[in-house]
């Protein structure tokens, strides 16, 4: 007895939903054409994701918030189109050189590293350490009054900055004021931080984790594995035979909204 998988997500696409007649019934994943027009998410239609991509995508089709954290972006990798440098990557993340840092820590034109803390937070690298976005954005900005990091760090949360889609004072957000004065002039950000507490979901380089605890009592953000691309929309389910010719007889079944050919010998 052998079997065959349909409806893996290969390499070079967004989702698959499978065969001709039941892509039908999925509205959020266009159909593969051509080798060369592999099966993407149909964002034409204003869909943002597919579910088979895993916990961050709703069945609607849209971008889930997990623990006030949003997933916007979570599906794109580095590098960037075109070469074009930063663009947007996974959770909150930017690419540089190729990898995927958290946007806390590219808007003062650091990367991200990672470090054990008194909570899940961002951490940058600066010089030889790994220190909290907060604290380095603090000592840069304010203590160190540097004017040219504060510069870049204005034009970055002007272009960039997507503040969560819920109020401000959530679970999960802290935010702060930054402020210099250039010229007499008094110039002000403000901007937010994302810090996890234990058992809730984090972010590590663009990707979802949740906030777990090491035998000294500090924090980091454990990465949680992906998610197996073999299910398509999972509102689709059941069973059909199909006859080829007079002696083959595939059967098809769908468990767990998977597609299983089991062909007999």
């Amino acid at each position: 007895m052998k079997e065959h998988i349909l409806a893996i997500v290969e390499e070079d696409e967004d989702c698959d939903c499978g065969l001709r007649s039941q892509c039908e019934k999925d509205p959020c994943c266009v159909p593969r054409q051509t080798s060369e027009r592999p099966c993407k998410v149909n964002r034409k239609e204003g869909h943002q994701c597919h579910p088979s991509q895993g916990i961050c995508c709703t069945k609607e089709c849209k971008y889930a918030v997990l623990d006030n954290l949003h997933c916007k972006n979570f599906e794109r990798n580095c590098p960037c189109p075109n070469g074009t440098e930063p663009c947007y990557c996974g959770i909150r993340g930017r690419c540089i050189k190729d990898q995927c840092h958290s946007y806390e820590c590219t808007r003062i034109n650091l990367v991200e590293c990672a470090c054990a803390a008194e909570s899940c937070q961002t951490c940058c690298q600066i010089g030889n350490q790994c220190e909290p976005a907060l604290s380095v954005t603090r000592d840069l900005l304010n203590k160190k009054n540097d004017s040219a990091t504060f510069k870049y760090f204005v034009n970055q949360v002007n272009i960039n900055n997507n503040p969560p889609q819920t109020r401000p004072d959530v679970e999960g957000y802290t935010y702060e004021e930054f402020c210099q004065t250039n010229n007499g002039q008094r110039i002000c950000v403000r901007t937010h931080f994302f810090i996890a507490k234990p058992g809730r979901y984090c972010v590590s380089r663009g990707n979802l984790g949740k906030c777990k605890s090491d035998r000294r009592n500090k924090f980091k953000c454990e990465i949680l594995p992906k998610t197996p691309k073999k299910q398509i929309f999972p509102l689709i389910s059941g069973s059909w035979t199909i006859h080829f010719g007079q002696a083959t007889i595939l059967h098809i079944l769908v468990l767990n909204s998977i597609f299983i050919f089991i062909v007999p010998n």
